[in-house]
């Protein structure tokens, strides 16, 4: 908070390891500051290991009530520049968290001057040697007389009896200082047993893999613990499922709704609204458990740590045959075997030069495929595909070297332009230069944009 006040630093840096608190600091900063007025405005983004633009640049906008109309990141930055330089009398923080690697304030549309920048990452040195931070500020883990002043806090009156004590204390220094551990673990507890904190005790002390670091399966054994913790079978699987679905940093409560009624996963369910309502009460209870995180800045959305989320993805395979490949890098697809006794896949970011020639998969239920990333995509044939019912928007437009495509007897849902943002239009099309054959049915004229042209289109 000094920092923020002094003229003399205007990108000051957050780093530490995971699950260290990085980002629960930042937001906690960012309530005082605004509580304070000491910023006009303050914009949370956050980058990732795998930094979308767009993205960036809508979460900055929404934040600061700004209306973004280009298509491009380069177009948007531009805008959003112009947009923030206009008025120099008001005082903008912006919050971007979670970097990797260096990241140009330029590209995103961020002026160096007249705001000030706070940035996280886990490596000091992409903030000092690459970021060209100021000032600089390590986030250690507790030490143990802080780590169980924040244990017993979260415990609450459930460790009345002296020998529960006794066995809380060793439970927490187990823990080894880490805010994220301490949490999944005194939640996990919380009520419990003697005899559960004791095994709580030996799967904490457990040795750690060979090709994991001590503090690595900790948090593992903390996060796995609060999984086993959970009441039910239905809590387990949803909080599983939403882990699988999270796309960059967050999971939106109505995609989660869409899934989960159409997979059936909601016990007793049979109408939209009873959906809604379980998949809000499953969140909460997640939420409590310390599995899931508040979206300070929206209702819409939660969010999954990223480590809690690497742990979900761990069990889910373990016990559900779910196959989920992200990060970055070529997609391998498994072997023939492996495939048969898949129950969902998952692919994202990642790159995917080829489809398998057959996926013999009879146990699938699931096969969730970011196709908008398939720049290199020549025909997309989506013909027959009748309960095809949504394509997003900005999907089809990133397919920039299609040259044909077929949706004839499939998706007629046409979004009419800029009446909806997150839904496709048929003004995307536009951005098929190479088009050359287009099979679609347009029920509705008020559908088709007035300059749609197509150079070289030839069927």
């Amino acid at each position: 908070m000094a920092a923020l006040g002094d003229a003399n630093f205007n990108m000051i840096g957050v780093w530490g390891m995971p699950g260290v608190g990085k980002t629960t600091l930042v937001r906690e900063v960012a309530r005082q500051v605004k509580e304070e007025k000491l910023f006009d405005e303050v914009a949370i983004a956050t980058v990732t290991q795998s930094p979308n633009l767009i993205k960036i640049q809508g979460e900055i906008a929404d934040k600061l009530d700004l209306k973004l109309d280009k298509e491009t990141p380069r177009g948007r930055a531009d805008l959003l520049r112009v947009m923030l330089t206009e008025d120099n009398n008001k005082k903008i923080l912006f919050i971007l968290d979670d970097i990797w690697e260096k990241l140009d304030l330029d590209d995103i549309g961020i002026p160096r001057t007249g705001c000030k920048v706070v940035l996280t990452s886990r490596n000091r040195d992409v903030l000092s040697s690459e970021m060209g931070t100021q000032k600089d500020f390590g986030l250690e883990v507790l030490q143990k007389e802080e780590a169980w002043c924040l244990f017993e806090k979260l415990s609450g009156d459930s460790l009345v009896d002296s020998n529960l004590r006794t066995k809380a204390i060793e439970v927490s220094t187990a823990c080894a200082g880490l805010p994220l551990a301490l949490v999944t673990v005194a939640k996990a507890l919380k009520n419990k047993c003697l005899f559960e904190w004791e095994d709580a005790l030996q799967k904490l002390r457990r040795p750690a893999p060979r090709n994991q670091k001590r503090m690595q399966e900790v948090i593992y054994s903390a996060i796995k613990l609060s999984y086993n913790q959970l009441e039910s079978p239905e809590l387990k699987s949803f909080f599983l499922f939403c882990a699988q679905n999270q796309v960059f940093s967050s999971v939106p409560y109505q995609d989660l709704l869409k899934k989960c009624f159409g997979l059936r996963l909601l016990h007793g369910i049979s109408t939209l609204e009873e959906g809604r309502n379980r998949t809000h009460t499953l969140v909460r209870s997640l939420k409590d458990a310390g599995l899931l995180l508040h979206a300070l800045d929206s209702s819409h959305v939660f969010h999954i740590h990223d480590l809690t989320h690497d742990v979900a993805l761990l069990i889910s395979y373990e016990t559900q045959n779910v196959l989920t490949m992200g990060d970055e890098g070529l997609v391998e697809w498994p072997d023939e075997d492996d495939m048969k006794i898949c129950t969902s896949i998952f692919v994202y970011k990642r790159d995917i030069h080829e489809l398998p020639d057959k996926l013999e998969c009879p146990e699938l239920r699931l096969l969730h495929v970011e196709i908008g990333l398939l720049i290199h995509l020549r025909m997309l044939d989506l013909s027959d595909c009748k309960k095809l019912q949504q394509i997003p928007a900005n999907v089809l437009s990133c397919l920039i070297l299609l040259e044909e495509l077929y949706v004839g007897n499939s998706f007629t849902q046409w979004e009419v332009e800029g009446l909806n943002n997150e839904k496709v239009s048929l003004v995307e099309l536009k951005h098929l230069s190479r088009l050359s054959t287009l099979e679609v049915h347009v029920p509705d004229a008020n559908m088709m944009p007035k300059d749609l042209l197509f150079e070289k289109l030839k069927r």
